[in-house]
């Protein structure tokens, strides 16, 4: 199933719940394992009480190292040298790359996020990676990436989705917010945050 935050197909945002994991990839259709999406009802002290789409109240714990991530939508244009970014791509019968989404992450994020490429679940294949040249016309335009002394080229395609993931924090949260959580298993039933992510605006 897919959930939506603010007209945000979730299963667009699973790419950020991907690059932070160092563990076997999630499918991309899919809400990746330990993560959870949800209606925001009230922040409680040091933590959040969540309502998912089955009507559970998810209680989320916020760690003091938590991240809170507002997701932009932007296009390829917005994409920069310098940037650094997750992509997730399709393998061609050629052997190249065709772009599915795009992720444009803060600094924070790049931080967390497992570097270099790496096949997902879906049969997809997952960079993340520094932008080193562009060229942003769409079905023919290349994004050349650098990581690590590798060199790696995607090709754009019409269809791709761009988000550019800026830093918040926990004053941002309010409720009514969709919310897409990534974080641990409590015993209790609740959650403890790593990554707590918006639709937001510029």
């Amino acid at each position: 199933m897919k959930y939506h935050l603010r007209g945000l197909p979730v299963a667009r945002m699973a790419v950020v719940a991907l690059a932070l994991s160092a563990l076997a990839a999630p499918a991309f259709s899919q809400i990746p394992p330990n993560s959870y999406s949800g209606k925001l009802q009230a922040s409680l002290l040091g933590s959040l009480e969540v309502l998912t789409p089955d009507g559970r109240r998810l209680i989320v714990t916020m760690p003091p190292d938590v991240l809170v991530l507002r997701s932009v939508a932007t296009d390829a244009a917005g994409i920069r040298p310098g940037d650094r970014i997750g992509v997730d791509a399709k393998r061609q019968a050629d052997g190249s790359l065709d772009s599915v989404a795009i992720n444009i992450f803060s600094a924070a994020l790049w931080n967390r996020v497992k570097k270099g490429q790496f096949p997902m679940e879906s049969g997809d294949v997952m960079t993340n990676a520094t932008v080193d040249t562009t060229v942003t016309r769409l079905d023919g335009g290349l994004i050349t990436l650098e990581q690590g002394g590798q060199s790696m080229q995607i090709r754009l395609t019409k269809d791709v989705q761009v988000h550019r993931l800026v830093d918040a924090s926990t004053a941002d949260l309010v409720p009514g917010m969709q919310l897409l959580i990534r974080g641990t298993p409590n015993s209790d039933g609740g959650v403890t945050a790593a990554t707590v992510m918006y639709a937001g605006r510029n």
